[in-house]
């Protein structure tokens, strides 16, 4: 069940920080419904040490950078991205980086992603000089960065600030009907800190065939609301606009998602844990009828090492 002794101590830290949180603590115990806010369309956040891609201002294919020496001049201030896969149907992709004339990627080719980001894939960080980009998805085994992939647009105006961090994502459907959400890349500021011996958690939703969802401890009738009427492409949303809200680390934790003021639960996964130390993207992906992919939590690590060119998650298994 929830955490009722941290209340009092969550309550006097929200208002000697004059937060405005619209989230009632994710496992912090504090009682009634959570609400959740606007999503992040297009900021940052920051600091793990990824492994910036070359720059190539001819459009070539982007390697990777090497760390620098010890002793010399403090390095320049960087910015770090990600790239999620979480549309259902959505190919195997690449992306780059625009800037004028200068062209960063492709950027999974960099990291050893040689065949694409597949579905339930998220990348490693990549650090590049902050700045305001134009993000362009590119067919796998593309050799440069000139001809975008068919179906998916060019993202303007991306602001990639210095030690900050941020994951961009490909949600919805290439073929959408006009039930069902279209696709399209979207950018969430992720946190790079969670204070000591506390453990963050952030819950999203990417299921593009159903508009709102509710998530919450527990399953049947023993569901316990975390986030209710939880939009499409939004995070459940915090005082520091991120999502994740901090709890005291758990284990044996069940989740369960239903459809916005159901009572019957669709996916119940069990046995989470969520380790001091660590920050947890939750990721609801898949769809509501199982069809062509299945309804699935996505649980990635953000803090943690990467595995090659990939972000540490699982799609733990479900009741």
């Amino acid at each position: 069940m929830l955490l009722e002794k941290h209340r009092s101590t969550q309550e006097m830290n929200m208002a000697k920080r004059g937060h405005r949180w619209l989230v009632v603590s994710l496992m912090l115990g504090l009682p009634g419904i959570v609400n959740v806010g606007c999503g992040v369309e297009m900021s940052v956040t920051d600091n793990y040490e990824g492994v910036p891609p070359r720059s190539d201002g001819d459009g070539g294919a982007a390697g990777v950078g090497g760390a620098g020496g010890a002793g010399g001049a403090p390095a320049a201030p960087r910015s770090e991205f990600r790239i999620a896969h979480l549309s259902p149907k959505g190919p195997l992709f690449d992306a780059c980086l625009l800037r004028g004339d200068e062209r960063i990627g492709p950027l999974l080719e960099g990291l050893g992603v040689t065949e694409g980001i597949n579905y339930a894939q998220v990348s490693r960080y990549i650090a590049v000089d902050p700045g305001v980009y134009t993000f362009r998805v590119v067919n796998v085994g593309a050799t440069d960065c000139e001809k975008g992939f068919i179906g998916a647009a060019d993202v303007d105006g991306v602001v990639l600030d210095a030690d900050r961090r941020l994951t961009i994502a490909a949600l919805g459907e290439m073929d959408a009907s006009l039930s069902v959400q279209k696709f399209r890349m979207t950018a969430f500021a992720d946190e790079t800190t969670v204070s000591s011996g506390m453990t963050g958690v952030r819950l999203m939703h990417a299921v593009p065939d159903v508009t709102r969802l509710d998530v919450g401890e527990e399953m049947g009738t023993s569901f316990v609301p975390l986030a209710t009427e939880l939009p499409f492409g939004e995070a459940v949303t915090s005082g520091s606009g991120a999502g994740f809200v901090e709890t005291e680390p758990r284990s044996g934790v069940t989740l369960s998602v239903r459809t916005s003021g159901a009572s019957e639960d669709l996916l119940t996964v069990p046995d989470l844990g969520f380790g001091a130390g660590q920050l947890s993207s939750v990721f609801v992906i898949g769809n509501i009828d199982d069809t062509p992919r299945p309804l699935a939590l996505l649980v990635c690590a953000d803090l943690a090492a990467p595995v090659g060119g990939l972000t540490s998650c699982i799609v733990p298994g479900s009741l």
